[in-house]
């Protein structure tokens, strides 16, 4: 009689129960995940840099047709929302392969040509309330 008395850890620490817990948890990570990679980014802006310099900066909402830029060894194709790297002269073409970027934080980069794409907020480019957030704590 002893044998089936269980205590209350051991029926909510069972295996079965653990392995449908887990299963759940990474079922609703997977889907946030998945929920949050599919958004593009609004009012995203594309900041194109070479060498370090800003070359350009493109609105991507604002885009009403797709066209290309060439930076002179990559040429891109800014399309509504999103930006690629279409053709590029360096050896590995890892930039092309990369594919289309369209939400904040993502960026493509060429070493060779020593370009990057990177998409940021429209808010952080215009400086707005940049002022209030610090830069540093020192203690």
């Amino acid at each position: 009689m002893e044998k089936n008395k269980k205590s209350i850890s051991d029926r909510l620490f069972s295996n079965k129960n653990l392995i449908i817990f887990f299963s759940f948890a990474v079922f609703l990570s997977s889907a946030a995940l998945f929920m949050s990679s599919r958004s593009p980014a609004k009012n995203g802006v594309a900041v194109i840099r070479k060498n370090g310099e800003i070359l350009y900066t493109i609105e991507l909402d604002n885009v009403a047709e797709p066209y290309f830029i060439d930076t002179g060894g990559n040429i891109l194709l800014v399309e509504k929302g999103r930006i690629s790297v279409s053709s590029a002269d360096c050896p590995d073409s890892l930039c092309v392969k990369q594919g289309a970027i369209s939400r904040h934080s993502q960026v493509i980069v060429c070493l060779p040509n020593r370009l990057s794409i990177s998409i940021e907020n429209a808010a952080d480019k215009e400086g707005v309330g940049k002022e209030d957030v610090p830069d540093a704590f020192v203690k």
